[in-house]
This record gives C-alpha cells, sequence and structure tokens, in this order.
C-alpha cells in the first residue's frame, strides 16, 4: 500500500470502529432495556376489557382502540369493565392522560381522580400530559371497573382515550420508564447528539465573540437552534413525565421551545438567504411568531387566558409558514450563487418537508410524528456542523495565508528597499555628484540634497503598511529621475501628464517601474529616449500609467541575474497593489517600448 494512504485508510477503519461500537452499544441497551420490561413480575400492560358509552348517552359500545379513534375528542367518555388479571394489594397502576382528568370507581365506589381543578391553576383546564398513579387495594377480575373522562379541549388529539386504553400498567415506576424511553432510544440518542452539538456551537461563539475574533452570528442561531429542537424531542411525555411529574410545568417549557423552532429557523435562514425582498419575508414571518411567543408568555404567566388557546394559533400559523418559507428557499436557490448557503438553504427544505408530512400525520391521526421529524432534524444538523467546521476551516486557512502574505510583503518591501540602494546605484550617483562638485558645484549641492531626499524616501516607505497620498509618491519618483538625469543628461526625458490627483496608492508603486523604464528600457537604447507618467480617470477606476519608447523586454523569459529585479518587482507590486487597495497591474512590452497601467478604484 502506497504510504501517503495509510494515515487516510487508518482514519477510515478508525471511524468505522467507532461508528460501529455506538451502533452495537445502542442496540445492546436497546435490548436489555427491552428484555428487561418483558419481565413480568416488574411490569404489565392491564388489559381492560368492557364497553363505554360518550356523555350522558346510554349506549354502550364494544371498548376499542379502534372504536375510541372513531369517536375522537369527545367532551366526555367513560369507560365501564374489568380486568384480565388479579391486581394485587399496594401494587402501584399507571394511565398516561393527555390534558384530560380521569375518575376512578371500583364497584361504583370513587377510589382515585386526577385532572380536576384542585390539580391545575384556575386558568388552566388541564394538568398538562401526564402519567398519574395510585396504588391498588386489590382489584380482581370480578370487580367491576369505570373510568370517567373529561376532555375540556375540543381540538385535542382524537386518540386520547385509546392512548389511556393502551397505556394502562401496573408495576414499578422506574420500570415503566425504561420501557417507555426504550421505544424511543434512536430519537434520544439523536436529540442527545443534537443537543450537544448545540451546545458545543454556543460554546465557540461565546469563547471567538470574547476573544474579540469576528464570527457569524448564524453560529449563534444555529446552536440555538439545534439546543430548542432537540429538548423539544425529549420533552416526551410518555416517559419524560415519569420522572418529572410536573403536567403543567412541561407543557410550558414544551410549548416556549415549540415556539422558538420555526422563530431561530426563520433567523438562522437569514444569514444564508441572497435575495433582500426574501430576506424581509423571513425577517417579517420570525417576528409574527416570535410576538405570538411572546403573548402565550404573557397571557400564560399573568393567568388571563389557558395557554392552549395560544398554541392553537401559532398551530394555525406554524402550516402558513411553512408554505411561504419554503417557497421562499426555493426561490433564492435557483440564484444563489453559494455553495454553502445553498446545501443549507437545501437541508432546510427538506427539514421543512418531514416538519410538514410531520404535522399532517398528526392532524390525521393525533399522533406527532416525532420520529419522521427527529430523523430530519439528525440530517439536517449534520449538514449544518459539517459546513460550520468546514467554514471555520476555510477561514484559518485564510488567516493563515493572509499572515504569510503579510510575511512575504514585509520581506518584500525591505527586498524593494534594498534594490533602490545597490552599490552600482550608489556608485553611479556619487561619481557624478563628486564630478560636479569639481565643475559645478551648485548643481552638486542640489543633487546631494536630491539624493539625501531620495534615501529618506525609500526609509520611509519600509515602515509605511498602508497607502501614501499619490504626491508624496510622485516627489520621490522626481528625486529619483532627478538622480538618474544627472547620469543621462540629454539621453533620457521625462514628461508628466497628471489630470487627477489626490488619490492614494502603496508606497513604491510607482518609483519600481520607474526604475525598470530607465534601466531596462531607456538605458538600452543608443539615443535615450522619453519617460512618460500620467494619470486620469477611467470610469469608476483611477488610471496610473508608466510608458516608455526604450527596447523594452519579455516577461515569458525566465528571470536571470542580469534582469531578474525587474520581473521581482512587477510581481511585488502586483501584489500590493491587490492587497492594500484591491488595484491591479497591467503590463505591455514591445520592441518599440513598455506601458505600464496601474489601475486603482475610486474609493
Amino acid at each position: 500500500m502506497n504510504r501517503m494512504n495509510k494515515p487516510l485508510f487508518s482514519k477510515i477503519i478508525y471511524g468505522i470502529t467507532i461508528l460501529l461500537a455506538v451502533v452495537s452499544m445502542v442496540c445492546f441497551i436497546n435490548g436489555d432495556i427491552r428484555y428487561n420490561h418483558l419481565n413480568k413480575d416488574r411490569l404489565q400492560h392491564i388489559q381492560f376489557i368492557g364497553t363505554f358509552h360518550i356523555g350522558d348517552d346510554r349506549e354502550e359500545q364494544p371498548l376499542t382502540v379502534e372504536n375510541l379513534n372513531k369517536v375522537g375528542a369527545v367532551e366526555d367518555l367513560t369507560m365501564t369493565g374489568h380486568v384480565c388479571e388479579d391486581v394485587e394489594e399496594n401494587e402501584q397502576l399507571f394511565i398516561y392522560l393527555r390534558r384530560i382528568s380521569v375518575e376512578v370507581y371500583k364497584n361504583g365506589i370513587h377510589i382515585y381522580s386526577y385532572g380536576g381543578n384542585d390539580t391545575h391553576l384556575p386558568n388552566v383546564r388541564s394538568a398538562g400530559n401526564v402519567w398519574c398513579s395510585f396504588f391498588s387495594e386489590g382489584l380482581s377480575t370480578e370487580d367491576e371497573l369505570t373510568l370517567k373522562f373529561h376532555n375540556p379541549y375540543p381540538r385535542n388529539s382524537a386518540k386520547i382515550y385509546s392512548v389511556c386504553l393502551q397505556r394502562f400498567y401496573v408495576g414499578d415506576k422506574m420500570e415503566l420508564f425504561l420501557h417507555m424511553i426504550g421505544k424511543k432510544l434512536h430519537i434520544v440518542v439523536i436529540c442527545m447528539l443534537i443537543l450537544l452539538s448545540g451546545i458545543e456551537l454556543l460554546i465557540l461563539g461565546v469563547t471567538l465573540r470574547i476573544m474579540h475574533i469576528q464570527q457569524e452570528c448564524a453560529i449563534f442561531y444555529c446552536g440555538m437552534f439545534f439546543i430548542a429542537s432537540s429538548i423539544w424531542l425529549l420533552v416526551d411525555y410518555s416517559y419524560i413525565s415519569l420522572i418529572i411529574p410536573r403536567g403543567m410545568t412541561l407543557d410550558v417549557v414544551d410549548t416556549l421551545v415549540f415556539m422558538s423552532i420555526p422563530i431561530l429557523g426563520l433567523g438562522y435562514g437569514q444569514n444564508y438567504l441572497n435575495n433582500i425582498k426574501i430576506k424581509k419575508i423571513f425577517f417579517a414571518l420570525e417576528h409574527i411568531l416570535l410576538f405570538t411567543a411572546i403573548l402565550y408568555m404573557v397571557l400564560q404567566g399573568f393567568g388571563m387566558v389557558d395557554g392552549e388557546m395560544m398554541q392553537e394559533l401559532f398551530m394555525f400559523l406554524l402550516p402558513v409558514t411553512f408554505g411561504i418559507t419554503f417557497i421562499c428557499l426555493f426561490t433564492d436557490i435557483r440564484k444563489n450563487e453559494d455553495a454553502y448557503a445553498r446545501l443549507v438553504l437545501f437541508s432546510g427544505m427538506l427539514l421543512i418537508i418531514a416538519g410538514t408530512v410531520g404535522y399532517i400525520w398528526y392532524e390525521i391521526s393525533g399522533v406527532y410524528g416525532i420520529t419522521l421529524f427527529g430523523v430530519g432534524l439528525g440530517g439536517f444538523a449534520l449538514i449544518q456542523y459539517v459546513i460550520v467546521m468546514l467554514k471555520f476551516k476555510e477561514r484559518h486557512t485564510a488567516w493563515v495565508k493572509t499572515r504569510d502574505l503579510e510575511k512575504e510583503l514585509v520581506e518584500s518591501r525591505v527586498a524593494i528597499m534594498l534594490s533602490q540602494i545597490q552599490p552600482h546605484f550608489l556608485y553611479n550617483s556619487i561619481s557624478c555628484i563628486q564630478e560636479l562638485c569639481l565643475m559645478e558645484p551648485r548643481k552638486a549641492y542640489d543633487a546631494l540634497a536630491q539624493f539625501a531626499h531620495f534615501l529618506r524616501g525609500n526609509m520611509d516607505s519600509l515602515t509605511s503598511t498602508e497607502p501614501i497620498p499619490f504626491e508624496q509618491e510622485l516627489r520621490h519618483v522626481k528625486n529619483y529621475l532627478a538622480l538618474e538625469k544627472i547620469r543621462f543628461d540629454e539621453r533620457l526625458s521625462v514628461v508628466y501628464q497628471i489630470d487627477e490627483e489626490g488619490f492614494f496608492i502603496p508606497a513604491l508603486t510607482i518609483q519600481p517601474m520607474v526604475e525598470n523604464a530607465v534601466r531596462y528600457g531607456i538605458s538600452k537604447k543608443r539615443a535615450g529616449g522619453t519617460v512618460t507618467i500620467s494619470t486620469h480617470r477611467r470610469e469608476d477606476k483611477i488610471v496610473v500609467t508608466i510608458a516608455d519608447d526604450g527596447v523594452g523586454f519579455d516577461l515569458s523569459k525566465p528571470v536571470g541575474r542580469s534582469d531578474g529585479r525587474s520581473h521581482i518587482g512587477i510581481e511585488n507590486v502586483r501584489n500590493r497593489l491587490k492587497s492594500q487597495c484591491n488595484g491591479r497591474l497591467e503590463v505591455n512590452s514591445s520592441p518599440k517600448g513598455t506601458v505600464v497601467d496601474i489601475f486603482l478604484p475610486v474609493n
């Protein structure tokens, strides 16, 4: 096997091993729970056989799940019958109630009740979704057992009574908890992973904020969305109320996190939308739902109305929100050029489909589509988590590249400065000034001042990290050309056509190009030539042009010792223009001369 592939191969093997270990552990725990709850000494489902009637109507119907589902969420229903096996004295019986109350009678004698006015606040009509329990005084197959139910909510689930029949147990509370959670173990595992991911994203976002590192607010929205969604799925009354027997409290928590899910989802989606109008639609939907949630908290908290009424309003708004959101996502994806954004929005569409199917299933069957939504949420969370990690990796890579580029720019700036004060240039300049000292002392004095200004300009440019005024760069160029004029005399002509001023340019940008024009163009031509420096505005760009009528040079040739510095100077200027002011540089050279154009944004 290729040695380079071994690390990747090892990662794949380790990944598969960990995945298999997790899956096998989940299967083992699930099997262990299922095996133990079958032990009838600890937990047993009560078979209740008899009849039922609705309200004051004394017409009895056979007590079956199908018949109970047909009658739906009627206001009052009475079940009468007997158990199939004896229940010993002091055995604990459990009945699951979905926002309904119950009164239990044995042979016409009242033995237990739950969900009446004494079990909930005055403004609330039920005690919530909860397991109620009582200890048996002994119940034989000969005893007549009567269960009288009252449903205060017309829009309650159509299966509220059949669920009571199916969830009628005797035994140990912990065994019942393990039995119920065992049915939802796969969802619980998914939710715990999503919850941990959400907490991790929140911690990451807060840490970056404390460190003053810029990050997208999408991290917070994503983390909160994961936490809210996982909590909502984990607050499954079928098992959670066995360890937290506070039906109304669980009801409020469940409602609040349920309302927050679409609100956070809309807020998260806005970070990836491209269309401004669609962003405004998302913003409006988010705040409509947010207002509904605030209204629920105020009215429920101050006891003005039963929160169930606000839930019904929210459930009315939910499918409308789903429909509008789906259409908006589909529209934005078609024109969004960001691959990550398209993936996020597409995964959001899939989650909306899962949520819509779950909502329709609830309206038809009265059973929440928890499994479908949980699996959809798991896939959505996995995609979001991967995207967040990839974006952080890209940002880290970009930071490393920026750091390396800054280092290269500093090194290049030093190289440019050194290139301007090469020994041959110093020797030629000083030799010319020396000759002038004997023949024309006044010119020698002026030349020495220009030489000092030139060296000072190079030193100042070394420490400049920001663009400088064009006029400052032009003075530096004039000092350089004045020195070269002493050397070449009439062979070097300079023309200035300055139509645009008052802009900024990276230091040592024009001077190296002018030096190239003199050194590799004019000096190679026996008769000399002219260097033209001009500035003008072209649409939204300022153009600085350095042109010469020298011999030109070929940039496609390999860099050699004689002209390598020319090529290096051009690339250095090009990189600094791009990084410091988003400018660009174009070079066109021919045997008749060279033209260098520097393009700078106006702003």
